[in-house]
């Protein structure tokens, strides 16, 4: 997933500089940013382990695993929202980027977004799925996916 989210994220930057000279560079940013998607997705599961432990059926399992991937997309465009606000795409470099995500601030960001995500997402989730699971009627989808509710602060 992460060579997908890599391209997702590409292609978000390259909107804001398509120019082919910067290519390399732009795909390196984001590889190092899918790679703190990828961080943030794995604490918000480490944090919310017990729900793992749920036996679904595999129709909502199949459900889980879409959501799952909307919401990786989400916090990938997320993230490239929150970082160009905070500097221009021309100053952006991915040995800086990895060294930002490594810092101090960048795993207490990245532990901060991971519990929001685990303790907030994760109800919403789990109460639109387990009422599948109850109803067994999950063939409408919800037009607005669940953490877009949250507000970006």
């Amino acid at each position: 997933m992460e060579d997908i989210l890599q391209e997702h994220i590409y292609l978000a930057l390259a909107r804001h500089e398509p120019h082919p000279a910067h290519e390399a560079r732009l795909r390196a940013v984001a590889g190092a940013w899918a790679e703190e998607v990828d961080k943030i997705i794995g604490l918000m599961f480490r944090y919310t382990k017990e729900v793992r432990n749920r036996q679904w059926t595999s129709s909502v399992r199949e459900e889980a695993i879409y959501e799952l991937a909307r919401l990786m997309f989400w916090l990938s465009d997320l993230v490239v929202k929150k970082k160009l606000e905070e500097r221009a795409i021309n100053e952006l470099d991915p040995e800086s980027e990895r060294a930002s995500a490594s810092s101090a601030t960048g795993l207490e960001r990245i532990e901060n977004t991971a519990r929001i995500f685990a303790d907030n997402i994760r109800h919403l989730l789990e109460l639109s799925l387990g009422n599948k699971m109850l109803r067994r009627d999950w063939t409408k989808q919800d037009a607005k996916p669940y953490w877009g509710r949250l507000k970006q602060g």
